[in-house]
């Protein structure tokens, strides 16, 4: 088979620096999948959705890119392969049958409603409500009663909210370093 195209040095600059707002674009030129070079070794990126649900539901292999990540989320599903990752899937698939999705959605509609209300409380008073604080503890409240059927106080949430954020910084610098170029200092 042929190998995929890969992207010119320009374009690959842009994708290293902004890879989410090049993503979409480099598609168009390049065909889908495309390949860029990287620290982790080839990378082939697709958006086609048989080829995902392809890859989803056999997963040969996660792949480089997120085995790279593993420091900062542990061997979870995301990083298993093969028969690990079989079990794995095979465990937590009753948790998404339309019964469970739908009780989430219940769970995520409550916490959107006690938002708004919360929200309320501010409408026509003129202060100012920094939404990037507010809206991670929507989210982290819902996540915790979904998973947990729990919520946590606020001092908690805090915490919660500020440990996920160092994470999810961490895990995204471990994702860019593995755009470099083969051979740039990371």
């Amino acid at each position: 088979t042929n190998s995929p195209p890969v992207p010119s040095a320009e374009d690959l600059d842009h994708f290293r620096a902004d890879p989410l707002r090049a993503l979409p674009r480099l598609f168009e030129p390049y065909g889908d999948p495309f390949c860029v070079p990287s620290q982790a070794g080839p990378m082939i990126l697709t958006a086609d959705p048989a080829t995902c649900e392809q890859i989803m539901k056999r997963h040969l292999d996660r792949g480089p890119l997120h085995r790279r990540t593993e420091p900062a989320q542990g061997p979870g599903i995301t990083i298993q392969s093969g028969e690990e990752w079989r079990r794995t899937r095979a465990m937590i698939s009753p948790l998404f049958t339309h019964r469970h999705l739908k009780a989430l959605s219940d769970l995520v509609a409550e916490g959107a409603s006690r938002a708004i209300d919360r929200l309320s409380a501010y409408a026509g008073t003129g202060e100012t409500v920094d939404l990037m604080a507010f809206m991670p503890s929507v989210t982290m409240g819902v996540l915790m009663h979904a998973m947990f059927s729990d919520s946590l106080r606020p001092g908690e949430m805090e915490a919660m909210i500020a440990d996920y954020a160092h994470i999810s910084r961490w895990k995204g610098g471990l994702i860019r370093t593995a755009f470099q170029p083969p051979g740039a200092p990371v």
